[in-house]
């Protein structure tokens, strides 16, 4: 089931987005001629070495503190998942593209608090070539989500 599906399911509004395909979240927001402002991608963490995992949601345009998310988990040990556990826990992922819908697949979802003031939200469908746009409050409403402090600015390379 796609993502636009499972928010029918659940009657929430949102709308969906034509795009071109897109190597990572970010350039995907500049094809929608977002800029990264509203932009999210989501990230698959593995916890305490496999024990549990969790989806970490954040602006497109920023990278997570593992260190920083670790602390504010209370110390668990953080890694970023490989591609095989993202095909195990996100069967529907798009060539590695998730969905910020972590509760869709058992998984908690964490977001960072930056999303908080946001109104909008844009994020890849598990449809090839769609994003999916909706209001931050129904997102928030939708997914229940932990928000915690975790994204930094990527440094520019």
């Amino acid at each position: 089931m796609n993502v636009s599906d499972f928010l029918r399911q659940r009657n929430v509004d949102f709308s969906s987005i034509k795009r071109r395909a897109a190597r990572c979240a970010l350039e995907a927001a500049n094809a929608l001629k977002a800029q990264g402002r509203g932009m999210v991608k989501s990230v698959l963490l593995r916890a305490d070495h496999g024990y549990c995992y969790m989806l970490a949601v954040l602006p497109s345009e920023k990278r997570i503190d593992l260190g920083r998310l670790s602390t504010a988990l209370g110390g668990s040990r953080l890694e970023l998942a490989t591609k095989q556990e993202l095909r195990q826990h996100f069967p529907n992922g798009e060539g590695g593209a998730l969905s910020p819908f972590g509760s869709k697949y058992g998984v908690h979802t964490v977001v960072d608090e930056s999303l908080a003031g946001k109104v909008e939200i844009v994020f890849d469908d598990s449809t090839p070539g769609k994003s999916v746009k909706m209001g931050f409050d129904d997102y928030r409403r939708t997914e229940q989500p932990l928000m915690l402090s975790f994204a930094h600015e990527q440094s520019a390379a």
